[in-house]
């Protein structure tokens, strides 16, 4: 019963501190590096994009999944299929395609794994909710069992 009173409590902030990293309760999860790259896949960020379209880059590669190396970002994978990825996101920035539009079209070829935070949809639903009833249910065994140990 001491253990459960110490595990119980640890896990719920686990469980909190995880939403804040992936940015559940911020309006970004997402962090732009300080300096920009001045080169990116051999393309001249100075030249080929305007500083928006570097930062909407920098967000896009973070924001999306490599396809090959199931755990990184694209900005973290050095797979090939994730080289091919960054320099089409290039090309589609470069060309004045909106942010919107790019995750739009990933999502289309590659499906919603893609992204880190699918939209909110019935087959998705789970995903989204699932921690907030765990969440719940484990307040509720904790209220449970602090009721029962002031009985005895």
């Amino acid at each position: 019963m001491r253990l459960m009173r110490l595990i119980l409590p640890t896990v719920i902030v686990v469980i909190f501190l995880g939403f804040i990293k992936q940015g559940l309760f911020l309006e970004k999860g997402y962090s732009v590096p300080l300096e920009m790259p001045q080169e990116v896949l051999g393309y001249s960020l100075s030249q080929a994009l305007t500083k928006q379209q570097a930062v909407d880059y920098q967000l896009l590669i973070q924001q999306l999944r490599c396809v090959v190396c199931y755990n990184q970002n694209l900005s973290e994978s050095q797979a090939p299929m994730a080289q091919d990825i960054k320099k089409m996101l290039l090309e589609k920035i470069a060309s004045g395609t909106t942010k919107a539009e790019i995750i739009q079209l990933m999502i289309d070829r590659y499906g919603e794994f893609i992204v880190y935070n699918p939209p909110f949809r019935f087959g998705t639903a789970l995903l989204w909710i699932g921690p907030l009833l765990l969440l719940g249910f484990t307040l509720f065994i904790l209220q449970k069992q602090f009721h029962t140990d002031k009985r005895k």
